[in-house]
């Protein structure tokens, strides 16, 4: 590991790179993680899984831009994928959905700055 990185970047990476998945650090857990936190405070903004409101709403729009990334669905009908994101479950496409609604935050935040 560089020895320009810091004693919390360090332990990031070590858990990023953990070779049994079952003990790799999960993508809520690194949005967590002190360094990141730290190191790009805009970070700050994204939704913990945890903490989705009730009456969360799924962006159709940015949806459908989730269902043309490629992600393999299975047998997953459309009714039960905004239930996943809905419920925040630790999927691929879930992930992308979350930092797709946060881009479109940032691009709004920016548009607004303007």
């Amino acid at each position: 590991m560089p020895k320009f990185f810091s004693d919390e970047a360090k332990d990031l990476v070590r858990w990023m790179l953990q070779p049994n998945p079952v003990d790799r650090i999960r993508f809520h857990e690194i949005r967590r993680h002190p360094w990141l936190r730290a190191s790009f405070p805009v970070n700050n903004s994204f939704q913990d899984y945890a903490s989705r409101p009730a009456a969360f709403k799924i962006d159709e729009d940015i949806l459908a831009k989730v269902m043309t990334m490629g992600f393999n669905f299975g047998r997953l009908n459309i009714e039960k994928i905004k239930r996943l994101i809905r419920d925040g479950k630790e999927y691929s496409f879930v992930i992308a959905y979350d930092l797709l609604v946060d881009d479109a935050k940032k691009q709004t935040l920016q548009q607004q700055g303007n």
